[in-house]
């Protein structure tokens, strides 16, 4: 459904922008038809610019994040097999009766 109301939504603002071109072009079209095309259009990449804008800003919060977890991943390894090392020293010790 919202790949239907984005399309809507585009063919819209090509309906209002061939408004304004024919305009432009000397078309009698009332200036009030016009102003209110523009602004729509104006609203429109508005929107897109937001967007993408949001869309940038979640991508760089979504990388941090999985960068953050991969540091932690490594970490954790780190911290695994230095423990482990201890448990092999540990095991030796105890059997050797210390």
């Amino acid at each position: 459904m919202e790949k239907q109301i984005r399309a809507l939504q585009y063919i819209d603002y090509v309906n209002n922008f061939e408004i304004v071109a024919n305009y432009l072009k000397g078309t009698s079209i009332d200036k009030n038809e016009v102003i209110s095309c523009l602004n729509k259009i104006a609203f429109y990449t508005n929107k897109l610019e937001m967007q993408e804008s949001s869309t940038e800003v979640l991508y760089k919060e979504l990388r941090h994040d999985k960068i953050r977890a991969i540091n932690r991943a490594r970490l954790a390894e780190k911290k695994v097999e230095e423990l482990e090392k201890q448990l092999k020293k540990y095991k030796l010790k105890e059997k050797l009766g210390f």
